[in-house]
């Protein structure tokens, strides 16, 4: 049986090397020039860096057998460090009490203390994301840590969103826990915590599914790159060929549902027996043709993402700051995070003298952040660097931008009404899957993507999950038992 799998990131390469496991024909269409998704590892010169940063820690005995089977030794094993900057401060994270005390000062402690209180004993229906973030936290803590944060990375304030993802990476992570975990760490083997260690390729997360893609075309599998799926043609419920664009046709737009020009044939016509989709599902959508009901076609484009930014900024110095990531929270700073190249693994910079930072940024293609210039993106990333005291402008030396569309599906208030709309007309095809974070529209880490890739095939195979309820009632990922 033949397979078309749209997309190379850890899901589409997941499912291919599944299926070609089974001895079924694939074919991976990926739009990029390399594969791996917002999981790829970028290279500049010698130096290489992720896409955001992604650390391979899984609970799932399938996902963790894979990564081993794929790069075996291959594995770092790094301690994990990452602080929030707020105010011209740093705050532990997790939380240590004396830390954040110390910090916040009596009063301002005191008062965080009675707010957290006060939520536990006036707990709110959680409607929207905001009310996640109070009840874990207390007011007090949302408006200092959370609201302005939220706001700069989904582009909308908290109470405008829905409380999906609070509830899945926030809603198990209260203060009480922190607290308990700081003051007394083996009292209880059911505490929960954050991750002390995770595993880290040496060269980067690239180096995993660039694995994947080897052994993919070794076992006689296609994965074809700089492949854009211009529009999918379907006919009586099923989904029978696909129009992707050459490599210069996409490399002239910013977004690859974009409609073919007029006269210019596809580079490549594929027919189709059975397709995996991890594309964007507002762009499956608009690719179809024929064109879905109205009712349809509004609700893929309300659908809302955020894309993300990367400036990755050589720094003439050894050593900058000890940790992985900092998270930027101080209303002063454009950035949402900024990353030690360097502390993930050393093999990711040639040269010991020298570090490099990730300054990230998340916005939208129509916001002046996309608008700037790679010069002006550097420029402010420099300026930032400087401003935070991470280097001094004199240290600071080339800079490399990567631009990433549609990072981050959002869960803004009513997105649920409209993916069901969706969700239901896609059911229909009989040789359509939807896999994945963007495929599913859920914030799923590399771990839960992957587990909706196998299940996937296993449903090929004979058996009946229901990928939609991945990662819906499972623990936050970092999250481990006291042993």
């Amino acid at each position: 049986m033949n397979y078309t799998i749209i997309g190379a990131g850890p899901t589409g390469l997941t499912a291919g090397y599944l299926l070609l496991q089974k001895n079924q024909k694939v074919t991976i269409l990926e739009r990029d020039s390399q594969v791996g998704g917002i999981s790829k590892t970028v290279r500049y010169k010698k130096y290489r860096f992720d896409i955001g940063g992604h650390r391979f820690f899984a609970k799932i005995p399938e996902i963790t057998e894979f990564w081993h089977e794929m790069l075996g030794r291959q594995f770092l094993s790094v301690k994990r460090s990452s602080r929030i900057f707020y105010n011209r401060k740093f705050y532990n994270y997790p939380l240590e009490p004396k830390n954040a005390l110390f910090n916040l000062g009596p009063f301002q402690a005191t008062l965080a203390i009675a707010s957290y209180v006060k939520s536990k004993f006036g707990k709110r229906p959680e409607d929207s994301l905001a009310d996640v973030y109070i009840n874990s936290f207390g007011s007090v803590l949302y408006k200092k840590f959370f609201e302005n944060y939220s706001t700069k990375l989904w582009g909308m304030s908290p109470a405008k969103m829905e409380p999906d993802w609070g509830t899945q990476r926030v809603g198990k992570l209260s203060l009480t826990v922190a607290i308990k975990d700081a003051f007394f760490p083996k009292s209880d083997d059911e505490v929960k915590t954050l991750t002390k260690r995770f595993k880290y390729p040496k060269y980067g997360p690239g180096m995993m599914w660039e694995t994947v893609a080897r052994k993919i075309k070794r076992k006689g599998g296609k994965v074809l790159l700089d492949s854009p799926v211009e529009k999918i043609i379907h006919k009586d419920k099923r989904v029978i060929e696909i129009y992707c664009s050459s490599s210069t046709q996409a490399g002239t737009r910013t977004s690859h549902f974009a409609s073919l020009p007029k006269g210019k044939p596809p580079a490549r016509r594929i027919k189709v027996d059975n397709l995996l989709s991890t594309m964007a599902l507002r762009d499956l959508i608009l690719s179809l043709s024929p064109e879905p009901p109205e009712k349809v076609l509004k609700a893929a484009r309300g659908i809302k993402y955020r894309d993300f930014i990367l400036v990755a900024v050589v720094v003439k110095c050894k050593e900058t700051f000890p940790d992985q990531w900092i998270y930027i929270q101080d209303p002063g700073y454009r950035a949402t995070r900024i990353q030690n190249v360097k502390n993930w693994s050393r093999f990711m910079v040639p040269d010991n003298k020298k570090s490099v930072l990730n300054m990230e940024y998340v916005t939208n293609e129509d916001e002046d952040l996309w608008q700037m210039t790679d010069s002006e993106l550097a420029a402010l990333a420099k300026k930032e660097i400087v401003g935070l005291g991470f280097a001094k402008e004199k240290e600071l030396g080339e800079a490399m931008v990567v631009r990433q569309l549609k990072a981050y599906p959002v869960y803004d208030l009513g997105y649920k009404a409209k993916l069901e709309i969706i969700k239901n007309y896609l059911s229909q095809f009989e040789n359509l899957v939807t896999i994945g974070r963007n495929g599913m529209h859920k914030y799923n880490n590399m771990d839960h993507s992957m587990l909706t890739a196998i299940q996937a095939v296993e449903n090929i195979f004979g058996s009946k999950h229901d990928i939609w309820q991945v990662n819906v009632n499972a623990d936050y990922h970092e999250t481990v038992k006291k042993k």
